[in-house]
């Protein structure tokens, strides 16, 4: 650390110091929970609320630190998903104000046993004309048939979408423990881990290794088949654009495999080819794209020698060197997503215990997650 990064470092709070900044949050009938408080790390956490109607507990937290004071809803659902809603303090009572426009139901949905947790930066107006706040969507964790989807829309500049598709209840090293705009992870948060390890101290650990590669990307183009990384399967959303925009398409998005996911687990995997057997078809050309261009392209200079030894053709010798353009043009289209050679496997008829019988499988040789 550098002597002036010591020197603009904020010193610990003092007593004196949360009372006075917490003084618009009491007036509005938060109560300071001084035992979860951290005074070094100047981090202030309020009394929790539970709504019982939603099986939610909110805890409302305020984050000092020495870029940027933030204001952080978070809510914890029973099944151990959590939603956090950040907003940028400027003023207190005026950020409170508007982060309390937002409900909590839209941080927390739950429908027979689909959970859906989606956390989101709230920027809130700093007018006084009654301008509204902009909420703008990072992060998505839903829970269906026991599996749990992981969405990271966190990434700016119209990036894919990080995907990842693990069983309910198991913890993975290889996922990462921040979002791709480098905040905390939302079901890492501190303010929610007591809940969190207390609703996950009974998991479900469901085997998904036979899950077919393209059981998203039935759904259209947006979404590129899985890959399965030994524990867990990973994936990208993309095509979602940048700004207002780039929410509301990743919810939609989001929406619909949550849907498709409880759906083909409901139906059985002896529905799922029927059901999807053009889509599966039209997946499995879109992957054979990379290696049929890389052919394509690769067999133009032969094919053009050829014409011109044998006077069937004359052409610029300039054009001859249209191969290694066309592949420098297709790295830079690709350069936000790498295309993958592959030849895929012929979309078949899938086993019956991929899922349903599998999904109740408890694996007791893995030892519980501590997150």
């Amino acid at each position: 650390m550098r002597l002036s990064e010591i020197t603009m470092a904020k010193p610990p709070l003092s007593h004196h110091d949360i009372v006075k900044m917490t003084a618009p949050l009491s007036r509005a009938g938060y109560k300071v929970n001084l035992a979860r408080c951290d005074r070094n790390q100047r981090y202030i956490e309020f009394e929790p609320t539970a709504n019982a109607t939603l099986g939610t507990t909110s805890i409302l937290c305020l984050e000092l630190d020495d870029i940027q004071d933030l204001l952080v809803r978070v809510v914890i659902h029973h099944s151990g998903l959590v939603s956090t809603l950040r907003a940028k303090v400027f003023d207190l009572e005026r950020t409170l104000s508007q982060l309390e426009e937002v409900p909590t139901s839209r941080q927390i949905f739950a429908d027979d046993d689909v959970v859906v947790a989606s956390s989101f930066t709230l920027t809130c107006s700093q007018q006084t004309d009654g301008s509204a706040s902009s909420v703008c969507l990072n992060f998505v964790c839903a829970q269906v048939a026991g599996m749990e989807l992981r969405v990271d829309i966190s990434a700016s500049g119209g990036m894919p979408a990080d995907t990842r598709l693990l069983a309910v209840g198991t913890a993975s090293t290889n996922l990462r423990e921040t979002l791709a705009d480098e905040t905390d992870l939302p079901l890492d948060h501190r303010a929610a881990r007591a809940l969190r390890q207390q609703s996950m101290s009974h998991p479900v650990y469901n085997k998904l290794s036979t899950l077919p590669e393209d059981l998203l990307a039935v759904l259209g183009t947006q979404w590129r088949p899985l890959r399965y990384q030994g524990d867990h399967w990973k994936c990208i959303l993309r095509q979602l654009g940048k700004g207002d925009k780039r929410s509301r398409l990743a919810e939609t998005h989001i929406t619909e495999a949550v849907k498709h996911l409880y759906n083909t687990v409901q139906r059985g995997s002896s529905q799922y080819h029927l059901d999807h057997e053009r889509a599966r078809w039209r997946v499995f050309f879109r992957r054979l794209q990379p290696v049929m261009m890389l052919v394509a392209m690769l067999a133009i200079m032969p094919i053009s020698w050829l014409l011109v030894s044998t006077g069937t053709m004359s052409i610029n010798p300039l054009a001859l060197s249209i191969t290694p353009l066309l592949m420098v043009g297709a790295i830079a289209l690709t350069a936000r997503e790498v295309p993958v050679m592959e030849i895929p496997s012929i979309p078949r008829d899938l086993p019956a215990t991929i899922w349903g019988n599998s999904s109740a499988e408890v694996d007791n040789s893995v030892t519980p997650p501590n997150q």
